[in-house]
């Protein structure tokens, strides 16, 4: 009996554990199916964004492929005192942006410093020494009935600009034959646009119109010789209202079509027309659809053997060119494997590409992280992030406040040479835009760019394009001179550019000694 009771006894004990653990697996099991179904995988995009989301200040730097000597002095400075500080480094994430490709173009055969773009002769079938004439006019059948042009109605005199690519000799300046039926004298100049002074000069009129050669007058001028990157314009002037060679009709009232730029890649032709009311440099701007410029020249290359052995070099050139951009992105390999600060965006690393780098940037940002504020800046920048940070929070700037931050350039007229020029954008003057040596947007603004960067056209320099994308939902500007745009040094400036690497090194230890980056001394002088 005693057994019995035993056994019964650990039967029931065995049955009250059995529910109890039974009781809880059901439990266990209803909040694991709870949490399965109502859990919420994170999209990539948010996985991306928690990567980096207690930065709250993003900084860019725009480098060049080639700008290591900067970058290091930058590390070596503000850039790792960021990275090396135990409470900043955990706010502020600083990247190089640099592209990840060279240009492929030889030297001897840009077009510009500042671009990839080639101006290698297309020379099959050509006669280097023979003369050529500068713009293409090709006759049409079709005919064109003449209208009042509201461009003619502005100006009197007309000019077209123009690059030498390659040293060239002007032998002839001509004048389209539809201007025959025109009786006044017409005068056609050559300039140097860039001092403005008049070169080369001939006059046309019925009594003396020259010599016709496939509808262009002609008249011998002194040979004159140009060099490459010579920046011309040709005028042509005066020419009234109704006057059809500038609507395009030739004396047989038969269109004519203007074939711009010359093919040959010895001339580059601006994408724009000079206008005036008197015989002066015609300095107004306009960008209509011409169908030709009347005016016209005719030349020879200087050298044409030379330039038939720089041809020739080419493929050698491209070579070797193709070895030294293989053997600097293998440095910026190594680079980023030892630092892991470069942004390598997918861009021909050259200047007139900044604006796609500093989108791909934006882009980064977005994609990355959680940051409140984006800052860009130059390798050749001194920055004081400290003095940024303790007045952010003075200025009441949130990241949804669509602000910019910097030092603006207002009514700033647009280049039309040089390392600035811009072709595209149809105004005298740009809307306000930050310097590039340092400033700041709120998030939402960068937001607005990067779902917007699909349809947004990239002008000549990241600045000016912000200014111009920002302009359309018009952010607050906070002005602020302490984003200094040039190298005059103030004790309380936010970013400093035009340095060197040395300089660089020179002004951070006077921060650090004195935090006053122009001097630690009693008699304190500009950097």
């Amino acid at each position: 009996m005693f057994a019995t009771h035993i056994y019964l006894h650990l039967i029931l004990t065995m049955f009250k554990y059995s529910v109890v653990i039974c009781v809880m697996a059901a439990a266990l099991t209803a909040v694991l199916y709870h949490n399965i179904v109502n859990v919420r995988f994170p999209t990539l995009l948010e996985e991306e964004a928690a990567t980096d989301s207690q930065h709250s200040i993003a900084i860019g730097v725009l480098s060049a492929r080639g700008n290591d000597a900067q970058r290091q002095a930058l590390r070596e400075t503000w850039a790792g005192y960021i990275t090396n500080h135990t409470k900043l480094r955990d706010q502020v994430i600083v990247k190089f942006i640099v592209g990840n490709e060279g240009c492929d173009v030889p030297r001897e055969f840009l077009e510009d410093p500042y671009s990839c773009r080639s101006i290698a002769l297309n020379a099959s079938g050509m006669d280097l020494a023979s003369e050529m004439v500068a713009f293409n006019i090709t006759k049409t059948s079709s005919a064109k009935t003449c209208h009042q042009d509201s461009e003619v109605l502005n100006a009197e005199y007309y000019g077209l600009d123009f690059t030498m690519n390659y040293p060239v000799v002007i032998k002839k300046l001509g004048l389209h034959d539809a201007m025959a039926l025109y009786k006044e004298k017409c005068t056609v100049t050559l300039y140097d646009t860039w001092s403005k002074d008049q070169i080369i000069q001939v006059n046309f009129s019925t009594r003396d119109s020259g010599t016709t050669e496939d509808s262009i007058m002609f008249k011998n001028v002194e040979e004159y010789l140009f060099p490459k990157d010579f920046h011309g314009t040709i005028v042509v002037g005066p020419i009234r209202q109704y006057n059809p060679a500038l609507l395009g009709v030739g004396a047989n009232n038969k269109q004519h079509t203007f074939v711009m730029p010359n093919n040959t890649n010895i001339l580059a032709i601006k994408p724009f027309q000079r206008k005036a009311k008197t015989d002066d440099f015609p300095e107004e701007i306009s960008f209509p659809n011409f169908h030709f410029f009347p005016g016209n020249f005719v030349f020879e290359l200087y050298q044409p053997e030379e330039v038939e052995t720089l041809i020739a070099s080419k493929g050698q050139a491209e070579e070797l060119l193709l070895e030294s951009n293989q053997k600097e992105t293998q440095s910026l390999r190594d680079e980023q494997q030892e630092f892991g600060d470069l942004l390598l965006v997918d861009e021909i690393d050259v200047y007139r590409n900044i604006p796609n780098k500093m989108l791909q940037f934006f882009h980064w940002v977005i994609r990355t992280s959680a940051a409140k504020f984006i800052i860009k800046t130059d390798d050749d920048c001194f920055m004081n992030i400290d003095n940024i940070m303790a007045t952010l929070e003075d200025v009441e700037i949130s990241a949804q406040s669509r602000s910019w931050w910097g030092s603006f350039r207002t009514n700033w007229p647009l280049d039309l040479l040089g390392k600035w020029a811009e072709h595209d954008y149809p105004a005298p003057v740009y809307p306000a835009f930050a310097c590039g040596s340092g400033n700041l947007l709120t998030r939402d603004l960068v937001q607005w760019i990067v779902n917007n960067s699909k349809v947004l056209h990239a002008y000549q320099g990241e600045d000016v394009s912000i200014g111009i994308w920002l302009a359309s939902i018009l952010p607050s500007y906070v002005n602020d001179r302490r984003w200094a745009c040039d190298a005059i040094c103030h004790r309380d400036v936010f970013v400093l550019p035009e340095q060197s690497p040395e300089q660089l090194r020179a002004v951070w230890r006077n921060w650090i000694q004195c935090k006053d980056p122009c001097a630690c001394h009693n008699d304190k002088t500009q950097n």
